[in-house]
């Protein structure tokens, strides 16, 4: 799990709960926050994305 040692768990358990319900405007709330932080929109997404499939989620937030 070295790939997240960098992200807070509440972090995380926030961008899971966002990923999970589809919350557009936060995840983009979150790019905008985070824009200037070490980790790329994409590494993070990339996080989300296995989280959300091993719970047997994988909403589309490719746009």
């Amino acid at each position: 799990m070295s790939s997240i040692s960098s992200i807070q768990s509440s972090e995380l358990d926030d961008l899971v709960a966002a990923k999970s319900y589809g919350t557009q405007s936060y995840w983009n709330n979150f790019q905008n926050q985070n824009s200037e932080n070490e980790l790329s929109v994409e590494s993070v997404n990339n996080v989300i994305n296995e989280v959300c499939n091993s719970q047997g989620s994988s909403p589309d937030f490719s746009s």
